[in-house]
Parts: structure tokens; sequence; C-alpha cells
């Protein structure tokens, strides 16, 4: 059973404030727990500091260390492999939406974007439905 106290917690992770106050505007309503890093490297330190992020929303883009090199990095931690990432970014072209998948980003969301496309896709990675996989119940006759 899930604990219906405990708050989910949500990396933002962008060096461009108004992108992280946008999100944090999306989210509003939402019962998370958010946190910011402004660049690749700040969220690594972050999550090796802290450990209980939920989801984490990154920028492809940034100085110091990006979100694709972010991802190369995350994923040779056995305990934070597994934490759901959505890439957000404007570089929206087949080759690079395939990039960032091969690196491990489960939705590659393309800037700019809406809140709803967020929420749905926060909502699929950390409350998946068990019906969604099931085939629909056909009436008998």
């Amino acid at each position: 059973m899930v604990d219906d106290n405990s708050k989910k917690k949500i990396l933002i992770v962008d060096d461009e404030e108004i992108n992280i106050q946008l999100i944090k505007d999306y989210l509003k309503d939402s019962d998370f727990e958010i946190a910011t890093a402004k660049n690749g490297l700040t969220a690594l330190n972050y999550i090796k500091t802290y450990g209980d992020i939920d989801i984490i929303l990154l920028d492809r883009m940034m100085p110091e260390m990006d979100g694709i090199e972010f991802m190369k990095e995350l994923r040779t931690y056995s305990q934070y492999k597994y934490i759901p990432v959505i890439m957000q970014t404007a570089l929206n072209s087949i080759n690079n939406m395939s990039e960032g998948y091969s690196v491990g980003a489960l939705y590659y969301l393309p800037k700019p974007f809406k809140q709803r496309i967020l929420l749905e896709m926060i909502d699929k990675l950390l409350f998946p439905s068990d019906d969604e996989n099931e085939p629909s119940e056909q009436q008998s006759n």
C-alpha cells in the first residue's frame, strides 16, 4: 500500500530560470515536492546527496553537463538508473529524439509544450494504471 501522505518529488533540471518557473507554475495545483538544479552536474550532486527523487524533468542543452551527459552518468549508478526521466528541449529532430531515448529518457518533450501534456506524462510515469494493459471487457451475449 502506498502512503498517501508522502509527496512525490520532482527534480527540474534547466539552466533557464524562466523554464523552471513555467514548469513550477504548471505543477502548482499538483501535490508534488519540487527541487531544482541549473545543470546536470548540480542535479547529479543533488541526487547523490538526497537520493529521493521520483521523476526528473531534464533540459537537454545546459552548461557544464548537458542532459545527454547527465543521463549517461546517472545510468552508471544502479540505485538511480531507474528514476524516470522526461527530457524537454527545443532540439526535436528524429536524431535528437533517438539520442535522448538511447540514453534512457522515457519521454522526449519538445519545447514549447502544453501543461496538459506534461502532466499526463508525469501521471503515466508516477501513477501507472493497471488497467491500461488489460484488454477492454467485451459484452457476452
